[in-house]
């Protein structure tokens, strides 16, 4: 029971420390996010009966609310570019704070928009490793390409929503 209480606890802790995060400038929210992600106690965070498994994706678990948030994701093999949009079709900015394993992390520009085309110049690439925070802004897209076995968490500020018919193109 106090295992159970000291986990809730920190879920619920976050969640109040990254509310007022959201305000701040990128700057500001990227260091804060960061000192925040850097002195979680993980192995007990992750435990979390808040993590709900999520039904579309077989790699996502994930802590849905009104503010903001939050997956979990196991990565064994990467994903296609996207960019993150919430329910009204806003694109919102994404968090990526690697945990366990490396992963390439590459960010593209969106130049435009022409109906389902989204053209995409290269913008750069990191290699996250445990410990590391990288971002996707507003006006960017991205992949992640694990280098070997790679979990993450993912902070949106909103719900996200999943935009299938999209098609990214490198110019």
């Amino acid at each position: 029971m106090a295992t159970l209480q000291k986990t809730e606890s920190s879920v619920f802790e976050l969640v109040e420390q990254l509310r007022w995060v959201k305000a701040l400038p990128l700057k500001q929210k990227t260091f804060a996010i960061y000192s925040i992600f850097l002195g979680m106690d993980w192995e007990v965070f992750l435990n979390s009966s808040a993590f709900k498994d999520d039904p579309e994706y077989k790699y996502i678990s994930i802590i849905r609310l009104p503010c903001l948030s939050l997956l979990l994701l196991e990565w064994e093999r990467g994903c296609r570019v996207h960019r993150h949009l919430d329910a009204a079709g806003n694109q919102i900015p994404a968090y990526i704070f690697g945990l366990k394993g490396r992963s390439m992390h590459s960010v593209f520009c969106i130049e435009s928009q022409q109906g389902n085309d989204v053209y995409l110049s290269e913008h750069r690439n990191k290699i996250l490793h445990p410990g590391e925070l990288d971002y996707v802004l507003t006006t960017e897209a991205h992949y992640i390409s694990p280098l070997e076995s790679f979990t993450s968490i993912h902070l949106y500020f909103g719900s996200i929503v999943p935009n299938p018919n999209l098609n990214y193109k490198l110019l």
